[in-house]
């Protein structure tokens, strides 16, 4: 039997094989050139209608993006009723073409088709990470492998180069209106719908922090929440200057997106009705206020024909407005821990009459490696709510938090699940992750699969669950928060956030006897992927990061005396200063310069804080 990733819905073997040969003759439909590109990478092509060994047929019985690939002796034929199935059925060909070894494949019928309409995926380039050209490319093909037919990149702040505002991204290497047309080009050609992505309400910090947009703002001077300051990101809703500029922001980008869909985002608004526009929010209500000002920007979006899209964190809480929401507006339900609410949440839009998608996550950020259990939860709550309430289909999510710090691979194991799952209900999904991922990764020991997922179970011993992160990782997020003045002076915030926080002296050895063994398995692998060295470097650098901030965890231990938090504080600046040094190098091996000066601030103010505990011994 053939691994197919995502599994197919039925595969029958007959008896007799094809034989394989480098030449491979196939009749010629004008409707099926990015199919030929495809076909093209397996084969050596030539066109010819007289008895060509490969046929495909259009079938209008067919579901939409469904196909049926039939091998029997000397002829493969492949049904359709659309290019996208013809496509998928190139793909699944390539798949059983990989695993053979005697270039025989066994005759057999395949009949598949996806159950979700939309299997997406929405890569952050905001914080802080900008991907290069070259990767995107790579990334976009291993996303068409899996049959994704959505594709998005997340933008706030700068990392798309709008033509109005091009002063402002200077040394944010963005990515340019030429780049946008020829990635949004060789996502159609992968039968990838390329969906511009633009934040326009909250997450316009960025913005926000120039004086010449400041006055913007709900709260110009910045907000309080979570038990310290942060500075402003949210427009002021009743401002005609915020709409104003955020449709210039539109008008930089929508021209050049031939997709019919934009997401908008509008989520995490969090001084809403706290600021310029409480007394509105107290009168009117925070969700009529909300709904105003996104209705502006919606008039503006349909000028360019496009069907919007929009995080329902906000709406989630006033369907009661629901006959205010434009009926063919698409909420996005998202959430990224293993109890995230989708049986509630997508019922309640659902029951709303309004169209949805689920938006579970990776769970890649805030955790340097990954939290496994949570993204295998929360992608099988996502689909499975989906499948039952009829939603559009899944867009998954991969964000970069906190300095983005987490490197490719730990995206992998969301990435080929959600395509699993998004694709079809498939029996042993969790099981055959591991093997889709010595797949992906080309492990002739098959033992990367569950190292990743191993890597991403860390958070298992660390004694308590910790939300949208790991406990190990706070160690870098109460830096960034103490040495943003979160609250007075900054090493007296981080101990007193981090006393809290500290393992016990089981939990510490577990966890560092876990990332022990977990290394020793590293130098088994035998990868035969083109970046098997770079994968093998960021999954070790990886675990040095964590085993540093174990450290810092346990240096406010009070079972440690003076002399000995002495040691392990000049010890842990040792680390960081490598860990710097490594992850700028690792860095631009897939990412442009922008962002990085950001990304290691993070991990500098680490450094900060231990001198500055150091010094207070």
């Amino acid at each position: 039997m053939y691994f197919i990733v995502p599994q197919v819905k039925s595969l029958v073997l007959a008896e007799g094989n094809f034989t394989l040969d480098q030449l491979v003759t196939v009749d010629y439909d004008v409707r099926l050139e990015n199919v030929y590109e495809e076909l093209k990478k397996l084969f050596t092509v030539n066109f010819t209608s007289e008895n060509p060994i490969l046929t495909f047929n259009l079938n209008n019985e067919l579901k939409e993006e469904g196909y049926q690939l039939y091998i029997n002796n000397d002829k493969i034929v492949i049904s359709y009723k659309t290019e996208k199935g013809a496509f998928y059925a190139v793909k699944t060909l390539k798949q059983i073409i990989n695993q053979v070894t005697n270039n025989k494949i066994r005759n057999l019928i395949i009949n598949d088709y996806p159950t979700l309409n939309t299997r997406g995926f929405m890569l952050d380039i905001s914080r802080d990470k900008i991907p290069t050209m070259e990767n995107l490319y790579d990334f976009i093909d291993q996303i068409s492998d899996l049959k994704y037919n959505h594709f998005e990149l997340y933008v706030e702040g700068f990392s798309f180069e709008y033509e109005s505002f091009k002063k402002y991204s200077d040394g944010f290497t963005p990515i340019t209106v030429k780049e946008y047309q020829e990635l949004e080009k060789y996502c159609n050609s992968k039968s990838i719908d390329m969906v511009p992505n633009q934040n326009g309400f909250g997450h316009m910090a960025s913005w926000l922090a120039y004086e010449e947009f400041n006055d913007f703002a709900e709260c110009p001077d910045g907000f309080t929440i979570w038990g310290g300051k942060r500075a402003t990101s949210t427009l002021n809703p009743l401002d005609e200057r915020s709409a104003e500029h955020v449709m210039k922001m539109y008008d930089d980008m929508l021209p050049y997106s031939h997709s019919k869909y934009f997401n908008m985002n509008f989520d995490e608004p969090f001084e809403l009705g706290h600021g310029r526009s409480k007394d509105a929010c107290d009168s009117l209500g925070e969700g009529k206020v909300y709904i105003d000002y996104m209705k502006k920007l919606y008039d503006h979006i349909k000028k360019y024909n496009k069907t919007p899209l929009i995080w329902a964190d906000v709406l989630n809480k006033h369907l009661n407005l629901k006959d205010e929401i434009p009926s063919d507006m698409i909420l996005l339900d998202w959430g990224y821990d293993m109890d995230a609410p989708f049986s509630r949440t997508l019922k309640n839009i659902a029951d709303s009459k309004l169209k949805f998608m689920a938006c579970p996550g990776t769970s890649s950020w805030c955790s340097i490696t990954g939290r496994t259990m949570d993204m295998l939860e929360n992608i099988k709550n996502a689909s499975l709510y989906t499948h039952l309430y009829k939603g559009e289909g899944l867009l998954v999510t991969d964000w970069g938090d906190c300095g983005h710090l987490q490197y490719l691979p730990f995206t992998y194991p969301g990435l080929i699940y959600a395509a699993m799952l998004s694709w079809g209900k498939e029996d042993g999904t969790s099981k055959n992750l591991s093997q889709a991922l010595n797949v992906m990764l080309k492990d002739k020991n098959k033992l990367i699969g569950d190292i990743l997922l191993d890597l991403g179970r860390y958070n298992q011993y660390e004694g308590s669950y910790t939300y949208n992160g790991t406990k190990t990782f706070h160690a870098l997020i109460n830096a960034i928060n103490a040495c943003n003045g979160y609250n007075g002076d900054p090493l007296t915030y981080y101990t007193n956030r981090m006393k809290q926080n500290v393992f016990t002296e089981n939990n510490y050895q577990t966890l560092l006897e876990y990332f022990d063994f977990i290394q020793k398995r590293i130098e088994l692998v035998d990868l035969q992927c083109d970046d098997h060295e770079l994968v093998i470097n960021e999954l070790k650098q990886s675990i040095y990061i964590l085993k540093t901030l174990l450290k810092v965890n346990q240096m406010l231990s009070d079972r440690l005396t003076r002399e000995e938090k002495l040691v392990l504080t000049k010890i842990i600046i040792s680390e960081l200063d490598v860990t710097v040094l490594n992850h700028k190098t690792l860095w631009l091996q897939r990412n442009r310069m922008g962002g990085l000066i950001e990304s290691v601030k993070v991990i500098e103010n680490l450094i900060t804080i231990v001198k500055l505990y150091q010094d207070s011994l």
